[in-house]
């Protein structure tokens, strides 16, 4: 996570070998056994693959050593979180995925940065009342430096512009006057199942 955030300023950027959530010259621990030298791996556990998906869906997070190496790498970041069942729809089934994804950490991340981003834009606003149309075109004009229209952008492109889509819509909230309702959705350039996903999360900002 430091690593990811130290680079690109967020954090999706922390599972798998090539992801970003490989871990490097981990110490060996080496002794002799009979009359041979063996290399000891650098967990303290060898985790299978299908205890890892196990243990990822429990909320546990595995480190998994590299065969014949020093290195290991971390799967998958699912949180505690346990997803909700949904109607067996496509549409309920699709609502099942996007909750799902939005309970696992990279993509919690994703989505929670870009709020905490949008509130640190309304509190440097305050003082300077704006209607809902301005500010709904001025959050969106914000949140496009991080679209990439390309199809599969490369890893370096996909770190700094890790949205494939993204809306912000700002609503008036019934009966309290001094707050809108912000909604947020994303569409990562990630796939799941070979599907895209959609994120999603609502907040209220104050209006002066």
């Amino acid at each position: 996570m430091a690593d990811s955030f130290a680079k690109y300023r967020w954090c999706p950027n922390i599972i798998g070998p090539l992801g970003g959530g490989a871990v490097f010259d981990l110490p060996l621990h080496q002794y002799h056994q009979g009359g041979e030298l063996v290399t000891k791996n650098p967990c303290e556990a060898a985790i299978e693959d299908r205890k890892e998906f196990e243990f990822a869906e429990q909320g546990f997070i595995a480190l998994i050593p590299r065969k014949d190496s020093n290195n290991a790498a971390f799967f998958s970041a699912n949180s505690v979180q346990r997803p909700k069942v949904f109607q067996r729809t496509e549409k309920g089934q699709a609502a099942q995925r996007n909750f799902m994804l939005g309970t696992r950490l990279p993509y919690m991340f994703v989505v929670t940065r870009l709020a905490h981003y949008l509130k640190v834009l309304q509190r440097e606003q305050i003082g300077t009342w704006k209607d809902q149309a301005r500010l709904e075109r001025e959050l969106n004009e914000w949140i496009r430096q991080y679209v990439s229209n390309m199809p599969d952008p490369p890893p370096d492109v996909r770190s700094r512009k890790p949205l494939k889509e993204a809306e912000v819509k700002v609503e008036e909230v019934p009966g309290q006057v001094g707050w809108y309702r912000c909604n947020l959705k994303v569409v990562p350039h990630l796939k799941y199942e070979g599907a895209s996903f959609e994120l999603s999360l609502v907040g209220k900002l104050e209006k002066e």
